[in-house]
């Protein structure tokens, strides 16, 4: 804002935790556009909650720029939701089509929930046990991923979300910081 905002418009920052349950996200959702006001929104990282609050926004018309990575919260055609990342299930397919041409052996493995931090841990724990040559990790919880990856003697990829592991091999993703701002300046074009 002390640089003049996004195109000439300051922003104000509004954070709730949703705790990745799609009732209390509901609730935020309606907390921000009834007593906050809100212009747009960047959601949570949670699917299920992006998909409960969606409707809700979508109705609004109000843009909610949503960073989860399930297809199931696009599949209605939302006039006014977005994600920017690609489809979990649209990268497993080619991911596996290349290890296949490279003669590598891919396992994939993840919680059934976004927001099932603790199955998460306990994969990179099994994994870690069994073995593998390396681990590539998109982290529910960096925090949580990086201790878990902690003992990890082989290579770590993460992918989609950054972890502050010191023995990590890579990270390949978007920076948030620059999505955030081209968002933003979009948003700030359409309001």
């Amino acid at each position: 804002n002390a640089a003049g905002g996004v195109l000439g418009r300051p922003l104000t920052l509004i954070n709730y935790d949703d705790q990745g349950n799609p009732e209390e996200g509901v609730k935020l959702a309606t907390r921000l556009l009834e007593d906050d006001k809100v212009d747009w929104i960047s959601s949570s990282l949670i699917s299920s909650v992006i998909l409960a609050q969606a409707p809700t926004f979508d109705d609004a018309g109000i843009i909610l720029l949503g960073t989860g990575t399930s297809s199931t919260w696009m599949a209605p055609g939302y006039e006014h939701v977005f994600r920017p990342s690609p489809a979990a299930g649209s990268v497993y397919p080619a991911m596996a089509a290349t290890a296949a041409e490279l003669g590598i052996k891919v396992t994939v493995v993840g919680p059934g929930a976004e927001s099932d931090i603790e199955g998460q841990v306990a994969m990179i724990e099994q994994q870690i046990g069994a073995g593998v040559d390396a681990i590539v990790c998109a982290p529910n919880d960096g925090d949580a991923a990086a201790a878990a990856l902690s003992q990890a003697s082989v290579p770590v990829l993460f992918v989609d979300t950054d972890a502050n592991l010191e023995s990590k091999t890579a990270f390949v993703g978007t920076s948030n910081e620059d999505a955030a701002a081209i968002g933003g300046a979009y948003i700030a074009e359409k309001l």
